[in-house]
């Protein structure tokens, strides 16, 4: 399709809205006026019906709560006898209490609480059982006023029970109360209404999923009704209920006094009618609008339709990448300004695309640069690798020779120390003697700390083997050695229930082995130690703990604590080669947690330590 004959379609439709927009507009507001009017009608008459059949009902419960609170029939039932005076002014009673209504007060009894029927207006339901009845185990279950459809025997419906429980003093149920009505109560209300609906618009109340009373057709009661959406306020709605074509308007509404939909029905064809009539006559002058626009638009196009296919054809060579091409800037002044801004897109475009093909060579230099970058890294990497790698061969030879060449001096310094003691010893003085003892105790702590240090360097490079660690148990049975290898010494444990948690099992025995050993070395000289082992969370983090009632120490030098050989006690009063914090802080930090340790002299100890998870 060429840009005139698409021109002259889009002139066409522009020509047609107005004239669409002014038959919908103004048929929408003639069909909103007359369905305004039409539904604020339904709505009075339905709130009219509505107020009737509720004071209907209210007046029912009302009735049934005042007698089943009479004193009178409070007394009478209370003692009542077959037979008995009490029956027959219960009888009385009750018939005059049908008496307010001849016309659909059916009749009134009163039941026992075994579901008896002792006293009825009806004396052909004296003495029958209606324990099963709806409206009486609603009532006794509730004890409160009931309003009950009552049914025939083929399910329809056929009255309407009013039950009340019967209360004496102490408001105890002694029985219920039993009004029904006729069905053509509820009948009668709308059917007086529908004189003023019109033809074919009627009342109708739905219960239970079933016609229960309608004001159009009595035969149609007892059918299954479809259910519709209604709630406490008076709704509009369209639905199917007639079986008609098409959907009626209905307004809906739930009773209050009872679980009833009082529906009113209106068929569509009554508000089709005037609506129609209104549509056909703006169609008509939609139909002239058009015509005249359609006219003006034909002559229009054929003043901007030519000037256009020429801009068009240098649009298109644009397109295809000819951008030094000029277009003649010629016709009305709309297609001029299309040709100035074509142009100078061209122009734009031409600049443009200069600066992105200067990118796209800056951008290949940046890519190549990078590249030579990263294989420059990836060489360094490489060579870093092979160096740690030699560093750690020297490190394994270097251990090897502390634990080769340095342990044989230990052990000669060692044993002809004492040989010299056992075949010499008697030749020497006691400061001899004292010597010797203190050349062999110097050979053993050397030796000592050489195994201490060796298995501390071993620790950067042991790999990681997790799996589920139960801490209290590692810990229970390090306290059980140490107790075993002290036997005489008091000490009271304190083991708190802890998480289990996922770490090396080895390196974690190892570091709760030297924490425990801490503890039982600084509590030595206390008549009565007590070493406790737990956990808590703080800040989302769970932190376990070794605290004790020992010597403790200066909190100004706890930054020495977790140094190689850093003691802040004297080796006499203390034993001990400096080494095992240093090897649990080393432990901790390669699980990525965290240690710390507060205390106070001549106070004990606390050190703290997180494993977080992996």
């Amino acid at each position: 399709m060429t840009i005139g004959q698409k021109f002259l379609v889009y002139l066409t439709l522009f020509a047609f809205l107005p004239s669409t927009v002014v038959i919908y507009i103004g048929w929408y507001l003639s069909c909103r006026e007359i369905r305004s009017v039409n539904d604020q009608n339904l709505l009075a008459l339905h709130a009219q019906v509505t107020a009737q059949i509720e004071n209907f009902i209210g007046d029912g419960l009302e009735l049934a709560r005042a007698m089943g609170q009479s004193p009178p029939v409070v007394e009478h039932v209370a003692q009542f006898e077959p037979g008995s005076t009490h029956e027959t002014l219960l009888i009385r009673t009750l018939a005059n209490a049908t008496t307010l209504d001849p016309v659909f007060f059916n009749s009134s009894g009163i039941l026992n609480l075994y579901g008896l029927n002792i006293v009825d207006s009806d004396a052909s339901r004296i003495r029958k059982d209606e324990a099963n009845s709806a409206w009486y185990t609603r009532v006794l279950s509730n004890e409160t006023v009931q309003l009950v459809l009552d049914r025939d025997q083929l399910g329809r419906f056929n009255g309407l029970v009013f039950s009340a429980p019967v209360r004496n003093a102490d408001q105890r149920v002694l029985g219920v109360i039993r009004n029904r009505y006729e069905i053509t109560a509820i009948q009668k209300i709308m059917y007086e209404a529908n004189v003023s609906l019109g033809p074919g618009t009627y009342l109708t109340v739905v219960a239970e999923g079933q016609l229960m009373a309608d004001g159009f057709d009595y035969k149609r009661i007892g059918l299954p009704i479809p259910e519709f959406e209604a709630t406490q306020e008076r709704t509009l709605a369209w639905g199917h209920f007639s079986g008609a074509a098409h959907a009626d308007r209905l307004v809906l509404q739930n009773l209050n006094t009872a679980p009833w939909t009082l529906i009113l029905v209106q068929p569509f064809e009554r508000y089709t009618r005037q609506e129609r009539h209104i549509g056909i006559t703006l169609l008509f002058l939609g139909f002239c609008l058009f015509a005249l626009i359609s006219l003006a638009a034909l002559s229009v196009s054929r003043q901007i339709v030519f000037p256009l296919r020429e801009v068009q054809s240098k649009a298109a060579l644009l397109a295809q990448g000819q951008l030094h091409l000029h277009i003649e800037e010629a016709g009305p002044r709309e297609t001029q300004q299309l040709a100035k801004y074509l142009n100078e897109m061209a122009a734009r475009l031409e600049d443009l695309l200069e600066d992105l093909n200067q990118q796209i060579h800056n951008r290949k230099q940046a890519e190549s640069a990078v590249l030579a970058l990263n294989a420059e890294l990836e060489m360094r990497v490489e060579q870093r690798t092979q160096e740690l790698a030699e560093i750690n061969r020297e490190l394994e030879s270097f251990s090897y020779s502390v634990s080769h060449d340095l342990r044989s001096p230990l052990r000669a310094v060692d044993g002809f120390s004492r040989a010299l003691e056992e075949d010499y010893g008697h030749l020497l003085d006691s400061a001899g003697l004292n010597y010797l003892a203190r050349i062999r105790r110097g050979a053993q702590r050397m030796g000592q700390l050489i195994d201490d240090l060796l298995r501390f360097s071993k620790l950067s490079r042991t790999e990681l083997v997790l799996k589920t660690c139960d801490l209290g148990q590692m810990t229970a049975q390090i306290f059980e050695d140490l107790q075993a290898s002290e036997p005489n010494r008091k000490v009271k444990w304190r083991i708190h229930p802890v998480t289990s948690v996922q770490a090396d099992a080895n390196l974690i025995h190892v570091a709760l082995e030297n924490l425990a050993q801490n503890a039982w070395k600084f509590t030595a000289q206390r008549e009565e130690a007590v070493i406790e082992f737990g956990q808590f969370e703080e800040n989302h983090e769970q932190i376990f703990y070794f605290r004790d009632n020992g010597a403790g120490f200066d909190p100004a030098f706890a930054d020495k604590l977790f140094g190689v050989f850093q003691r802040l006690h004297d080796q006499n009063e203390f034993p001990g080669t400096g080494i095992g914090l240093a090897t649990v802080q080393r432990i901790v930090h390669k699980h990525n947690g965290r240690i710390w340790a507060n205390a106070q002299v001549d106070h004990g100890a606390c050190f703290y330590f997180t494993l977080p998870s992996f």
